[in-house]
């Protein structure tokens, strides 16, 4: 990602130091719009889509006839072509998909051979190869995954309360501490080191429940619950706190278009502004905001929820509705992919800050300097300042990114300008999982 296409991602914070908005201001009609891509070679549904390297990967799913898929497809935005990689040795849905160290591993799932939801497989990109590792102790579907200091963490499933954690270094899965209560359909979260289960559903009905895992305990603490119990639900996780949105349960007009965000440090969930329109698509975050891309009975609205001023506003919708479809950000552009039953694929490029949840946004000035303080506001309430040219500044946020997916190092390291002998180079270390938020401040030109 180029530092212009970074910088524009947090344009809206920068301007907040510089102006004052009136709350009487007419917003604009969106001048964005959704642009169709490349289509994939096959229609799938229910797959799964994780990004490496600035290239996105479509993995899985079902196809016409509700067939499943082992096919992987590889997309290129820069040349905008998909391209046809090795298959999985399963076909499988509702798995899990996740990134470590440069490389893909496909958790688990349902599929034609029972054996795919015990499966492990690690696709290597430099060399186009799938290898099938340690199985799990438990076949699991609909089940939840995460990736904690380089080890994945399986949990879950239908009536399944275990979870394994498996390291990629030795190839072995340990069982570790169940959670109280088994789940499916739920959602898993990481802040600080720690993983957090999120409702779902199981025999006694949809849950509200949510638990706290520490790896360095191996313990599952009971936290206070979502104020209405959700399975099928989306998820986002901006400046240390969790957002739940939508989801099904009995009483689906009261679930539909909820939003709840949780704070960990004060253990309490807080309802938020609900969706203008209910029934959710698929969530992603960019530009420190929300998206949620595909909700409506017509599958082809996108709603854009401000954390800061507890809003959600009208942006462009998609050109074609779909269900059962993936979403992720590349490159500061968000990709929605495939659907039931569809192999197309649309572009979208935020460069707005927001307005009124009747529609419309304003499209904010472009940072433009090759220089700026980078803020960084640790989990502690410590503030740290960096003074960075144009390529540091890049160098950070690329981290960043991809630690936000797990495929980099889970500390970054600045090195201290003002050096003083007899050292021969002063270098300070910051974790990932310390940073609460940051915030850039361009130099005035």
């Amino acid at each position: 990602m180029r530092l212009s296409n970074k910088l524009k991602i947090f344009s809206a914070m920068v301007l907040m130091l510089v102006i004052v908005v009136s709350s009487s201001m007419v917003f604009a009609a969106d001048p964005n719009t959704w642009t169709t891509k490349a289509p994939m070679a096959t229609a799938r549904y229910n797959h799964e889509a994780v990004v490496l390297n600035g290239q996105i990967y479509a993995i899985g799913g079902q196809t016409t006839g509700a067939a499943t898929l082992k096919s992987v497809e590889q997309y290129d935005p820069a040349t905008d072509k998909w391209i046809t990689k090795a298959p999985m040795t399963y076909a499988k849905h509702a798995h899990q998909v996740v990134v470590i160290n440069g490389k893909i591993y496909t958790i688990g799932g349902l599929g034609d051979v029972s054996g795919c939801m015990y499966s492990l497989e690690e696709y290597n990109p430099e060399t186009d190869t799938w290898k099938t590792k340690a199985s799990m102790s438990t076949a699991r579907g609909h089940f939840g995954a995460t990736v904690v200091n380089g080890k994945i963490y399986a949990m879950g499933g239908s009536s399944v309360k275990s979870m394994e954690e498996y390291d990629p270094a030795n190839n072995i899965w340990v069982t570790k501490a169940s959670m109280s209560v088994d789940r499916m359909l739920f959602k898993v979260a990481v802040v600080n080191g720690k993983i957090y289960a999120i409702g779902g559903y199981n025999s006694t009905g949809y849950l509200n429940s949510v638990e706290e895992y520490d790896p360095a305990t191996d313990k599952w603490t009971p936290k206070a619950p979502m104020n209405i119990g959700r399975s099928a639900f989306e998820i986002a996780v901006l400046s240390g706190k969790i957002y739940v949105m939508a989801g099904a349960n009995t009483r689906s007009t009261e679930v539909s278009e909820s939003v709840e965000v949780y704070d960990p440090t004060t253990d309490t969930w807080t309802t938020k502004a609900s969706m203008p329109t209910p029934i959710a698509g698929k969530a992603v975050t960019l530009n420190g905001k929300i998206y949620m891309v595909g909700a409506g009975t017509g599958r082809n609205i996108v709603e854009e929820y401000d954390p800061a001023t507890d809003k959600w506003t009208y942006d462009a919708p998609l050109t074609t509705g779909r269900a059962y479809d993936q979403s992720v950000v590349a490159n500061g552009k968000i990709y929605h992919i495939g659907g039931s039953i569809t192999n197309s694929v649309e572009e979208y490029t935020p460069t707005n800050t927001g307005g009124s949840s009747e529609g419309g946004n304003e499209n904010p000035p472009v940072i433009t300097g090759n220089s700026a303080i980078l803020e960084l506001t640790m989990v502690n309430g410590v503030i740290k300042e960096y003074d960075l040219n144009a390529a540091e500044l890049d160098s950070f946020l690329t981290w960043y990114d991809n630690s936000s997916e797990g495929s980099a190092p889970s500390y970054y390291i600045f090195n201290k300008k003002n050096n003083i002998k007899p050292f021969l180079s002063r270098k300070e270390y910051i974790a990932y999982s310390k940073i609460a938020s940051f915030e850039v401040k361009e130099y005035a030109e």
